[in-house]
């Protein structure tokens, strides 16, 4: 009997890829989204810092001096010894926001976060406009109601800026002082905080004062020009700013001393409430022009700041706008009374000082207390007193030479007597672990002094087992050191 054939349905499996599989690049620290980007409330990069060490639950210096302690050659640029030093890290904060090392902190946080567009977050974009300087403030500012506002509160870039004073947002004045303890705010800090006072510790985001929230109008120069400031901010984030070449800022006040009511390059150097010449070095030498004069140049032609820097204006569209009072308003300056020329008692005192101390010259402080004049005083420039200051500098001078090199042959000795009394040649091996400062070994008259005393050792000479005499002058001067210790 035929037994019927099975079907067996065609199971073939299909091929499988086995080429490697692109791992994309893992980043070594959380890839956080800036906030504000292309806008004028764009982060700063220290309160990126700091959202970053919270989002490894780590305090902000932590996260410098420990986390990111490795980097630190790199980012100063230098070959020497640098790890968790907190001065190191400390100039890198308060230049951050800068040219140099806000490139350099921004490329490394792009490649530790794998976040592009880090260098927004400086004022690295706005530096790169031909023609224009803006300086960083040396304390942290803050807005009390942009920081309430805020659900994820982050500190603004154009709060870093020196001379904004208003928030281009609600108009209110920016804080700079603790409104508890009175104190500045410095940028690093083991304290540091975006919303707490790093010495009271007293929140930054509360604001009860119904004036804050009042915007001043456009005539206020102070508001105007922190909302001029926000725009030049938001052109740069956006790349729309930066320009090569600085002929448009030299055809715009080409162009501005031709408004009807300037009349003029030195004109408009003396309406900005600046030397008669500086407009006219601008054009002619091409230096860069701080943001305060380019804010008033701004307010002076009734133009926005950014177009000044990146777009060639005409005439029609230029209106002469004076400053207002308060900034035109200049101040003589006080003229100081004659002093009369008399060296009698600054040079009684610096003979007095240098008898007290015949090793050293009379310092600068030490002169003023004793004579009671100050180093402007006309006296200091009299001949005679020069010249009696320049020959105590120079017996200062060959006295600490001389003594240098007696300390270093006193050291030397008393160590080659202890390697002696162990039976050892007095060379550097064995006379290095004696010393009180194997420093200065590498010197020349270290080496030399022990040359010579390992061929006075092999004829053998008993006299290299006696102690060094020292110059009497030298011993003294020892012994006034350790007196006034």
């Amino acid at each position: 009997m035929n037994t019927p054939e099975l079907l067996v349905p065609d199971r073939t499996l299909p091929e499988i890829d086995l080429s490697p599989v692109k791992i994309p690049v893992r980043s070594q620290l959380m890839s956080l989204v800036p906030h504000g980007l292309d806008t004028g409330d764009v982060e700063s990069l220290w309160s990126y810092l700091h959202r970053l060490a919270d989002a490894h639950s780590v305090r902000f210096k932590c996260l410098l001096t420990e986390h990111l302690s490795q980097y630190v050659r790199e980012l100063l640029g230098s070959s020497r010894r640098a790890g968790e030093s907190r001065g190191d890290w400390q100039n890198l904060v308060e230049a951050v926001h800068g040219v140099t090392f806000g490139t350099r902190v921004s490329r490394l946080l792009e490649r530790l976060t794998g976040r592009k567009g880090l260098e927004r977050l400086t004022l690295v974009p706005v530096c790169r406009t031909a023609g224009l300087e803006v300086r960083l403030r040396k304390d942290l500012a803050w807005c009390r109601v942009c920081l309430a506002e805020d659900s994820d509160p982050f500190a603004r870039l154009i709060w870093t800026i020196a001379g904004v004073t208003h928030c281009p947002k609600h108009g209110t004045p920016l804080d700079t002082l603790c409104r508890d303890c009175g104190k500045p705010q410095r940028l690093f800090s083991g304290r540091s905080d975006i919303l707490k006072c790093m010495w009271c510790g007293s929140p930054r985001n509360i604001f009860s004062d119904p004036e804050l929230g009042i915007i001043p109008q456009n005539d206020d120069f102070a508001y105007w020009s922190s909302k001029q400031t926000g725009e030049l901010l938001r052109w740069a984030s956006r790349g729309e700013l930066e320009t090569r070449h600085i002929d448009v800022r030299t055809h715009n006040l080409r162009l501005s001393s031709q408004i009807p009511g300037i009349g003029g390059v030195v004109s408009l150097s003396t309406k900005l409430g600046l030397g008669r010449s500086t407009a006219r070095t601008w054009i002619g030498q091409g230096g860069r022009m701080p943001l305060d004069s380019a804010l008033k140049w701004a307010w002076i032609v009734g133009a926005e700041l950014p177009r000044l820097f990146s777009e060639k204006l005409t005439l029609s569209e230029l209106r002469f706008r004076p400053l207002p009072e308060e900034l035109t308003r200049r101040t003589k300056p006080k003229r100081r009374t004659p002093v009369p020329n008399d060296t009698t008692a600054l040079y009684l005192s610096t003979l007095k000082l240098s008898a007290a101390n015949p090793f050293l010259a009379p310092r600068v402080r030490d002169l003023e207390l004793a004579s009671g004049t100050h180093a402007k005083h006309p006296s200091w420039k009299d001949a005679e007193f020069v010249r009696l200051i320049a020959l105590l500098r120079e017996k200062e001078r060959r006295f600490l030479k001389k003594e240098l090199v007696w300390r270093i042959v006193g050291d030397v000795h008393a160590a080659a007597i202890k390697a002696i009394s162990i039976n050892r040649r007095p060379g550097q091996g064995a006379v290095r672990p004696h010393m009180n400062s194997p420093g200065s070994l590498s010197g020349a008259t270290a080496r030399s002094y022990i040359k010579w005393l390992k061929r006075r050792y092999r004829t053998g000479d008993q006299s290299v087992l006696r102690p060094k005499r020292i110059p009497v002058d030298v011993r003294a001067f020892w012994s006034l050191e350790e007196a006034q210790d």
